[in-house]
């Protein structure tokens, strides 16, 4: 993973690390600095969600998409807190997240399909693409089908409905 568990950032006088051409805020390249485990990342995320920050929610959102963490349960609660962000591009990278989940989010459907309703067309693209990833096969198939189905005939929005005609096409395999 590329999130280092040690930041160092201008130090290279205080560890002896001396290079003509090299920037002292870049060391990492004379030092070794072990990368963050899977479920150290997790950890660092979980404790950044209510961060003052918006842009630290929204990374802490598509990280723990893309870290997919041993645990979806947990990973599917973390992103179904985020849903309720005041912070609209919060809320969209964590729909996001959630379909990078897959199946193992299944839990977020009946959630995810308010979403479709959402007036901003990003939150409806990522709710579509979503639930193309976490529902073409397990108890909500139907649901989200016919909900995909007027999406595409329906939706204001061509992009929309582009998105759910992709998301569809992994209901009939």
């Amino acid at each position: 993973f590329l999130i280092h568990g040690l930041a160092l950032i201008g130090v290279r006088a205080v560890l002896g690390v001396e290079s003509e051409r090299g920037s002292p805020f870049n060391i990492q390249r004379s030092l070794h600095v072990p990368n963050l485990t899977k479920e150290e990342t997790f950890e660092l995320f979980s404790g950044k969600l209510e961060d003052n920050n918006e842009f630290v929610r929204m990374s802490v959102a598509l990280g723990i998409g893309e870290i997919q963490p041993c645990n979806q349960k947990q990973s599917t609660q973390i992103l179904m807190s985020l849903l309720k962000d005041k912070n609209l591009d919060v809320r969209s990278n964590a729909i996001r997240s959630l379909g990078w989940v897959g199946p193992g989010a299944m839990v977020a459907v009946p959630e995810l399909l308010k979403y479709l309703k959402a007036e901003n067309e990003t939150i409806r693209v990522f709710t579509v693409i979503a639930l193309g990833e976490i529902a073409f096969k397990e108890k909500y198939a139907n649901t989200v089908k016919n909900e995909l189905m007027a999406i595409q005939k329906n939706d204001k929005s061509r992009r929309v409905r582009t998105e759910a005609k992709k998301s569809l096409k992994k209901f009939s395999k």
